[in-house]
């Protein structure tokens, strides 16, 4: 009979601890699409994944609660991983009209532009938000090369080059 209490109260306790790890992973994948950083939804993510995963090798009596665990931080990288390539699709649908802006002024003044404020408000009447997190929310443009780009997150920068019509990333 105490062999059964025993139990029952360990299921109840793992149940809160999983609760408590899936509030720790929602808080860490609610900064990241904030912050967009990457680093603490995947890194910690991968993480605890793993060290779950070798618990739950090392541990038969709690396996079950280790595994769990182990989805739930697997699920953290893989939401972390869908925010950050979601914020990059955003910001470069968002710079069609920009690169738009820049062809266009390219045409008209033979040059490209030395900065984006140089294509308001005739050609723009404001340069957008690249994406929706603080890492990787507004465009830069180098002149020199010329290159529009937006900070995103395991690749440095993604930029659109002009002169090749392409997107490139610093890898």
């Amino acid at each position: 009979m105490q062999e059964q209490l025993d139990r029952s109260f360990q299921r109840g306790e793992g149940t809160l601890l999983l609760i408590r790890h899936v509030m720790i992973s929602t808080a860490l994948f609610a900064l990241e699409t904030v912050v967009g950083l990457g680093l603490l939804g995947v890194g910690i993510g991968f993480v605890m994944m793993l060290v779950a995963l070798a618990a739950a090798i090392v541990s038969s009596g709690q396996r079950r609660h280790h595994l769990g665990v182990a989805v739930i931080y697997a699920a953290l990288c893989a939401s972390t991983m869908g925010a950050l390539l979601s914020n990059w699709r955003v910001a470069q649908d968002r710079a069609v009209p920009v690169i738009a802006a820049i062809e266009h002024f390219h045409s008209d003044q033979g040059r490209y532009p030395s900065a984006l404020r140089e294509l308001c408000p005739s050609y723009l009447p404001s340069i957008p938000r690249a994406g929706f997190t603080l890492i990787g929310r507004r465009y830069g443009y180098v002149a020199d090369r010329p290159q529009l780009y937006f900070p995103a997150m395991f690749h440095g920068i993604v930029a659109y080059d002009f002169p090749t019509h392409a997107w490139r990333t610093n890898d």
